[in-house]
C-alpha cells in the first residue's frame, strides 16, 4: 500500500489518501427532517435519515441530537440509552434484536454506492451499543447474535405487517459467546468479505430465531428480556484500497496505538508484533505486513515523537493549467496552520504557479514547508497536418510527418517516431502530446491504382460512311475517367468524320492520354442492282464514290450493245429510262471510269434493273 513518508529533516506536508466507503450516509448525519419519534428508519422512503430502509415491518428508530425530549429518541439520552452519545456526529441508529415471547426483529439496510466486484476483498465494520433501560415490565439483555449480511438483491420479509426473523446467513458477525455489553462506549463488529460479484445491500440484526439467540443479564435481574442495540459508523471498503496507518507526530512521553484493519490471517510487524495493533513511543517508520483471506496488504507510517524542534520542508510540484484552481495540501498532522497567503486552513486553493509558504505547528514542533508549484501552459493542437498522401510510384512508398515541438509520438502502426515511411495504404493515426496536452490526427495513405493502366486504343481506324455512316472509337473500360477533344465523356463515342481524335482520364496521380486517327477508306464502284418504281428507295442507279474528285465517268449499255447513259457527274444517275421510255427488266452493263494516283483507270461490269 503506497504511504506519504514523514521525514526529520525533509518533511512531505502531503495528505493522506481517503479511504474509499461503498456505505452512504455511514453516520446517518444525513437527514431531511429531525425524528418525532420511534420507527424513523422506513420501509420505502426517507422521510427523516437519507438513504437508510429497513427489510420487515419491524420498525426500526433514527436517533439524533436534534430531537426532542419528548420524541424519546434525542441524544444522548432516550426511551433506551441512559446516556450514550453518537461515535461521530449527532445521529445513529437502532432496532430490537431480541423480544422475550414475542417473535420480534428490527433490522436496517441501505443500497451501496456501487456493486462489489468478484473476487476482489472487502473490509467491513460498524459499532454498535446496547440498551440499558430497566422498568417495571422490560428488563434490557446482552446478545451475541447481532451480524450483517451482504446480498445481490434487497432482502424483504412478508411486507410491512411482518416483523419475524430474517432467517438469513450473515457474512460479518460478532463472534459466538462473545455478548455485547459495554454501554459506556462502542463495541467494533468487523471482518473480512470476498465478494462473488454484484453484491450491493448490507442488511443489520439478528438473524437467529428466537430459539437460536443467546442472551446475558447485564444491567440486573429481568422478569421480561428485550435486547436491543443502536448502531454506527458503518464501513465497506476494498482492501485494494488499503490506508489505516498515518504519519504522525507527538510530543515525547506520548503513546501512539498503530491498527490494522480486524479479520486478518496473520500481522507481521516491523517491530516483531503479530497483533492487529501496536502501541510505539518511539521516533520511527512502522510498517506492516497483513495477510487476509484474499491476498497480502502492506501499510507504513512515520511517527516523530519531539521535544520542541523546528523542520522545513520543500516540495516542487509540476501540474497541468487543467488543475487550476489547485488545492495544496498541508499535512493532517499539524494543528496550526499559517500560510504566507494569509489562510489559516490545512489546504488552500491557489489560481496560478508560484511559491508557497505554510509555517505550521504540530505536538511539540514548528514546520516550515515551502510549496514551488510549477504550471504546463496549454499547448495548441497542430495545423496543417497532411489529411491524405498519395503513392504515385509503383512499389513507392509515402512519408507521413507528424507536427514539431511536441515531446511524445505514438502511431497505431507502432512506431513513436515524428515521422514514418509506409507502403501499404490504410488509415494511420498519430497521437502526439506535450505537457498536458494530447491530440490525435488520421493519414490516410493512398496508392493510385492505375499507375500501369493504359488505353486500350487503336492507332488508326477506316472511316467508310458508303457503307456504314460512323464508326465506334473506344478507349476501353480500364480507366476511371474519360474525356475526349470532341467533348465527350464516355468509353465510347460515335464519329462521322476523318481527323485524329484524342482521350484522356485523370487518375490520383497523373492524366494519361491517347490518340487514335481515323482516315476515310476509298471507294469508287456500283451496286449490282436496282429498282426505278418510284417508290422513293433505289430508284436511281448512280456511282458510289468516296472521294468522288477522282471520278471521270459512268456509262450504261444494253445486252446489245447500245448506250443507253453516260455522265461525268458522279451526282448524277440512271432513272432507268431510254428516250422517256422504261427500260426493260434485265441484265445491264457499266462501264466506270475513274483517276487513282493520276492514272486512268476503267471498271465494267453488271448489274441488273428490276421493278
Amino acid at each position: 500500500m503506497y504511504k506519504y513518508l514523514l521525514l526529520i529533516v525533509f518533511l512531505y506536508c502531503g495528505f493522506v489518501k481517503a479511504q474509499i466507503n461503498l456505505v452512504p450516509n455511514p453516520g446517518f448525519e444525513n437527514y431531511a427532517l429531525c425524528p418525532v419519534a420511534y420507527s424513523g428508519v422506513e420501509y420505502n422512503t426517507n422521510t427523516f435519515v437519507e438513504n437508510w430502509i429497513r427489510p420487515t415491518g419491524g420498525s426500526s428508530d433514527y436517533f439524533n441530537e436534534c430531537a426532542t425530549l419528548a420524541s424519546y429518541v434525542d441524544i444522548p439520552a432516550n426511551y433506551f440509552m441512559n446516556y450514550q452519545p453518537a461515535r461521530t456526529g449527532v445521529a445513529y441508529a437502532g432496532g430490537y434484536a431480541f423480544y422475550q415471547s414475542f417473535h420480534y426483529r428490527e433490522y436496517i439496510q441501505v443500497e451501496l454506492i456501487e456493486p462489489m466486484i468478484a473476487e476482489e476483498c472487502y473490509y467491513v465494520e460498524y459499532y454498535t451499543a446496547p440498551a440499558e433501560t430497566v422498568d417495571g415490565f422490560l428488563g434490557s439483555v446482552a446478545t451475541d447474535r447481532i451480524g450483517l449480511y451482504i446480498s445481490v438483491e434487497r432482502p424483504l420479509g412478508g411486507g410491512e405487517l411482518d416483523y419475524e426473523t430474517l432467517e438469513l446467513e450473515p457474512q460479518i458477525f460478532n463472534p459466538l459467546g462473545s455478548f455485547i455489553t459495554d454501554t459506556l462506549g462502542w463495541t467494533k463488529v468487523s471482518g473480512v468479505y470476498i465478494a462473488e460479484g454484484g453484491e450491493e445491500w448490507i442488511t443489520i440484526g439478528n438473524f437467529f430465531n428466537d430459539g437460536e439467540t443467546e442472551y446475558i443479564e447485564f444491567v440486573g435481574s429481568v422478569a421480561n428480556a428485550y435486547s436491543y442495540y443502536v448502531y454506527d459508523d458503518f464501513l465497506v471498503t476494498p482492501l485494494t484500497a488499503i490506508n489505516v496507518l498515518h504519519d504522525s507526530i507527538l510530543c515525547a512521553g506520548e503513546t501512539l496505538t498503530l491498527s490494522m484493519y480486524e479479520g486478518g490471517i496473520s500481522y507481521l510487524w516491523n517491530t516483531g508484533d503479530t497483533s492487529a495493533s501496536i502501541s510505539v513511543n518511539e521516533t520511527g517508520n512502522y510498517s506492516v505486513i497483513a495477510e487476509y483471506s484474499c491476498g497480502v496488504f502492506y501499510d507504513s507510517a512515520y511517527v516523530v515523537f519531539n521535544i520542541d524542534s523546528n523542520y522545513t520542508s520543500e516540495d516542487y510540484q509540476e501540474i497541468c493549467y487543467t488543475e487550476l484552481p489547485y488545492i495544496i495540501e498541508g499535512s493532517p498532522i499539524y494543528t496550526v496552520y499559517i500560510w504566507d497567503t494569509g489562510d489559516t486552513t490545512q489546504n488552500i486553493t491557489i489560481t496560478s504557479e508560484g511559491t508557497y509558504i505554510l509555517h505550521a505547528y504540530g505536538g511539540c514542533s514548528s514546520f516550515t514547508d515551502t510549496f514551488t508549484i510549477s504550471v504546463f501552459e496549454f499547448v495548441p493542437e497542430a495545423i496543417g497536418l497532411d489529411d491524405t498522401l498519395l503513392i504515385c510510384e509503383v512499389n513507392g512508398n509515402a512519408e507521413l510527418n507528424g507536427p514539431d515541438g511536441f515531446d511524445n509520438y505514438s502511431w497505431n502502426s507502432g512506431e513513436t517516431t515524428q515521422s514514418i515511411t509506409v507502403n501499404t495504404d490504410g488509415n494511420y493515426t498519430l497521437t502526439y502530446s506535450k505537457d498536458c496536452d494530447t491530440y490525435s490526427h488520421t493519414f490516410t495513405v493512398i496508392s493510385d491504382p492505375y499507375l500501369l493502366t493504359e488505353f486500350n486504343l487503336l492507332e488508326e481506324i477506316l472511316l467508310c460512311t458508303l457503307l456504314e455512316p460512323f464508326v465506334i472509337l473506344d478507349a476501353g473500360a480500364v480507366l476511371p475517367n474519360y474525356y475526349w477533344n470532341t467533348g465527350e465523356t464516355m468509353q465510347t463515342i460515335q464519329v462521322n468524320t476523318p481527323g485524329i481524335y484524342t482521350v484522356s482520364s485523370t487518375t490520383l496521380c497523373t492524366e494519361k492520354t491517347a490518340s487514335i486517327n481515323v482516315i476515310s477508306c476509298e471507294v469508287m464502284t456500283v451496286p449490282n442492282a436496282f429498282s426505278p418504281n418510284d417508290d422513293g428507295i433505289n430508284d436511281w442507279f448512280t456511282v458510289l464514290c468516296e472521294p468522288c474528285s477522282d471520278f471521270i465517268s459512268l456509262s450504261i449499255y444494253d445486252r446489245w450493245g447500245n448506250l443507253l447513259f453516260e455522265t461525268h457527274d458522279y451526282t448524277l444517275g440512271w432513272n432507268g429510262k431510254h428516250n422517256y421510255n422504261d427500260s426493260e427488266m434485265g441484265s445491264y452493263t457499266y462501264l466506270l471510269r475513274y483517276a487513282e494516283d493520276g492514272i486512268e483507270k476503267v471498271k465494267s461490269g453488271s448489274f441488273t434493273l428490276v421493278r
